[in-house]
C-alpha cells in the first residue's frame, strides 16, 4: 500500500515558496535595474532593446511566478486533503 509523505510535501512547499519569494525579489530587482537605465542609451535599437525586455521577458518571468505560486498552494493543499481523506476512511466501518 502506498501512502503519501505529508511531512515532505509540505517541507518541499515550504522550500517552494522561499525559492518563489526570491525568484519574485530577483524580477523586482532586474525590472528597476532595467528602467533605472532605460534612459541612459538613446536610439531605436535601445529602445527596442528595453521594450523587449520589459514587455517580453520581464512579462514572462512575472508569469513564472504566477505559476509557481499557483502550484505552490497546490502542492501545500495536497497534505490537508490526504489527511482529511485518510482520516474520513479510517472512521468508516466496512459490513462484510
Amino acid at each position: 500500500m502506498r501512502t503519501i509523505d505529508t511531512e515532505k510535501l509540505r517541507s518541499d512547499a515550504t522550500s517552494l515558496s522561499e525559492y518563489i519569494s526570491d525568484l519574485n525579489s530577483g524580477v523586482n530587482n532586474l525590472n528597476t535595474t532595467i528602467t533605472d537605465n532605460q534612459d541612459s542609451f538613446q536610439g531605436e535599437r535601445s529602445t527596442n532593446f528595453f521594450s523587449t525586455l520589459t514587455d517580453d521577458y520581464i512579462t514572462d518571468l512575472k508569469s513564472l511566478v504566477s505559476d509557481l505560486e499557483s502550484y505552490q498552494e497546490y502542492l501545500s493543499n495536497i497534505p490537508k486533503a490526504y489527511e482529511m481523506l485518510d482520516e474520513e476512511f479510517a472512521n468508516k466501518e466496512i459490513d462484510v
